[in-house]
């Protein structure tokens, strides 16, 4: 061990001396050195986990390191000996395609397909007989399993709730008919009366739309799935507002050449193609390196859309989720309707001509 660590200080005096301009600690330098000796010591290789890539990359200090990583696992070693290898977890839709190109192993989360995650929800979160309400949650999150997962949770919390009210409400039941009992005795009409009173006061108590039956637990949720999901609808619009801010986008919301109408028109077509493709739109001949439409490239910077290499098919850019394609086509029908009155006809001439028609890819200015 003192030898490993003589030679990791050694080997780090080195890396410091050879790279000047790197930012990253000299206790970072010196872990680094020490796993790259023990990879050569032990000749096997050493595989470092990064988890959320892309927020050390927002740092100088945590980008400093990441190329650090980078060189040391793409520096050559002798055959037979051990060395360095780079797993990297990321939201960068950007980097990923980067990488790709580079020559890197690329690794996407897919969606889970309907029959997986039926299996996973059905029947330990929601019972096997609600077929619509797997429907209606199915129609809602799709294959998401970050938004399955909290959908699971929510079906507990919300079984355990709905127990608990029951419960409540029999108790409450129970205490009332005792209090009846240690009443005097009235005649029948009055007796008919004090129900026919207790009845209505019972139904007066709640909103009209809180009167009608809830089926199940599914319904319930779906109900007030945006309150239930607020943080996960809030990150969504944040990634919306950050989109429509994107510097890729400055010339086309300006409206350049174009009027406001025509161009929030465009904009509007553009995400509304993509919301309505089941499998997201095929990239440029060059693969997602090549792409240059200013829209898909905000998109894929925000996180609202993420790149897929099929390997059956040619790559494919597709929405991250189904409520990303929820926020994203209610922020486009908004684009559109917060325009002044000239501009909003404008804009929907524009979309009912973009209609049914392939709309024009948008080149960088």
């Amino acid at each position: 061990a003192l030898a490993l660590l003589r030679d990791a200080g050694v080997r780090a005096d080195a890396a410091s001396a050879a790279k000047q301009e790197s930012t990253i600690p000299r206790s970072t330098a010196f872990l680094l050195a020490a796993a790259e000796g023990l990879a050569a010591g032990m000749r096997r290789d050493l595989v470092v986990v990064l988890l959320r890539g892309e927020v050390l990359a927002r740092r100088p200090q945590g980008a400093a390191l990441l190329r650090a990583l980078e060189q040391a696992a793409g520096a050559e070693v002798a055959a037979g000996l051990g060395c360095l290898r780079l797993l990297v977890q990321s939201r960068d839709g950007i980097a990923a395609a980067r990488a790709h190109d580079l020559g890197a192993m690329v690794l996407t989360t897919d969606e889970w397909s309907e029959e997986m995650a039926r299996a996973v929800i059905q029947p330990r979160f929601l019972g096997a007989e609600d077929q619509h309400g797997w429907q209606g949650i199915w129609a809602s999150v799709g294959g998401h399993a970050a938004h399955l997962r909290r959908i699971a949770e929510l079906l507990h919390t919300e079984s355990v709730a709905i127990a608990r009210e029951g419960a409540d409400a029999d108790r409450e039941k129970k205490k009332m008919e005792r209090n009846r009992q240690l009443r005097p005795k009235r005649s029948p009409d009055a007796e008919e009366f004090g129900k026919i009173a207790e009845q209505q006061h019972d139904e007066d108590s709640y909103r009209f739309d809180a009167r009608l039956e809830v089926s199940g637990v599914a319904e319930r949720l779906l109900r007030r799935l945006p309150e239930a999901m607020e943080e996960e609808m809030g990150e969504l619009e944040s990634q919306a507002a950050a989109f429509a801010r994107h510097p890729c986008l400055r010339e086309l919301a300006d409206g350049g050449a174009m009027g406001p109408g025509q161009s929030a028109a465009q904009l509007a077509g553009v995400v509304r193609q993509l919301c309505a493709s089941s499998d997201g739109v095929a990239a440029p001949a060059g693969g997602i390196g090549a792409l240059q439409d200013p829209v898909y490239i905000a998109l894929l910077d925000v996180g609202l859309v993420v790149p897929r290499w099929p390997a059956s098919s040619d790559p494919r850019l597709v929405l991250a989720s189904k409520l990303a394609r929820s926020v994203l086509l209610a922020w486009a029908d908004t684009l559109c309707a917060e325009l002044p009155l000239k501009q909003r006809l404008e804009c929907n001439f524009w979309l009912w001509r973009l209609r049914g028609l392939d709309t024009p890819p948008l080149k960088v200015p």
